[in-house]
């Protein structure tokens, strides 16, 4: 999964709307040890997706809210 090109395309929409639709690539992949689910640590392609009003490179999100693009 390192090194793949992801999209952003969390179905609620609700919570994390400002990353929808941007693209990153996966820098890290772990399971959550108390849950098992997987997460990845993404760094975005410019432009940089914005929250809480400050451009944001990397972010870390469960594996669900992600297509894998390449």
């Amino acid at each position: 999964m390192i090194g793949k090109i992801v999209r952003f395309v969390d179905s609620s929409h609700d919570q994390y709307p400002e990353f929808v639709g941007h693209c990153g690539y996966v820098l890290r992949c772990a399971k959550n040890r108390d849950t098992g689910v997987l997460h990845l640590a993404v760094k975005w392609f410019k432009p940089h997706p914005v929250y809480a009003g400050s451009s944001t490179d990397e972010s870390h999100f469960m594996a669900t809210k992600f297509e894998v693009v390449s």
